[in-house]
């Protein structure tokens, strides 16, 4: 296999477990929503919602429907936070949907070991972060985004508490294929208690994106190249646990 080739190869492996990880994640999420609400999404708004989220983040219809059949056959998942030191200073805070704490303790630490990164007590990381709401606005749709009309929309539905910025980009990113840097998402912040008035007026004036709450760095950390390195390392570990749903961290990319 050619360099090129090889290149090629590894992009579209990230993308696949992007992508898996992204279904799992929703997968989880569905069968904790009917175990509470019931199947059936007129009844069920959490359920419902989630169905919306599932289809903006890309999760194919077919998969969706196999998660609603499958549902009540699936284990009890619960979310927990690991605050976790990197390297330079790095924070990071790790997110896992498990139905066995214990086996997600034990993989995760002993992927931040093997990483060289430490384990933190509760609350020594994350008060280096807020918690926020997030509406994604994916890469194909990001470049247009009219965001003087996304502050018009939110301020006529009384939510004040808003911030528009593009996805943090990872350095190690490829290029697009004719050599243009891919357009990042964009991420329009607001507070847990505004996220449905601003989600439900965007859509109405056809702005779509998938909603989630976040870990916001209150500010971002410099790191040196070999730094930087080690923290990449770190979160590819991390995020390669089936456990762990999401790592948020502090790391400036500037």
């Amino acid at each position: 296999m050619g360099r090129r080739a090889a290149k090629v190869a590894e992009k579209k492996a990230k993308g696949e477990a992007a992508k898996s990880k992204i279904y799992s994640r929703y997968g989880k999420k569905i069968a904790g929503a009917i175990k509470t609400g019931g199947s059936d999404p007129l009844n069920n708004m959490e359920l419902a919602s989630l169905i919306k989220e599932a289809k903006a983040a890309g999760v194919p219809k077919d998969n969706i429907d196999r998660l609603l059949k499958k549902a009540d056959d699936a284990p009890d998942y619960t979310e927990v936070i690991y605050e976790v030191y990197g390297h330079g200073g790095v924070g990071m805070l790790v997110t896992c949907l498990t139905d066995n704490t214990n086996r997600a303790a034990s993989v995760v630490k002993a992927a931040v070991k093997k990483a060289g990164g430490k384990d933190a007590s509760p609350g020594s990381v994350s008060f280096q972060f807020t918690k926020m709401a997030k509406i994604e606005i994916p890469e194909d749709r990001a470049a247009d985004l009219d965001e003087d009309k996304v502050f018009e929309i939110a301020l006529e539905s009384s939510v004040d508490d808003i911030d528009i910025r593009p996805a943090p980009l990872r350095p190690d990113i490829e290029n697009n294929e004719d050599g243009s840097t891919p357009v990042p998402p964009k991420w329009v912040l607001t507070t847990p208690n505004s996220l449905k008035a601003l989600r439900d007026a965007l859509e109405a004036n056809g702005i779509e994106g998938s909603t989630s709450l976040a870990h916001i760095p209150n500010a971002l950390v410099d790191c040196s190249e070999e730094e930087l390195e080690k923290n990449l390392g770190l979160i590819d570990a991390l995020e390669d646990i089936d456990d762990v749903d999401m790592v948020e961290h502090n790391i400036s990319f500037a």
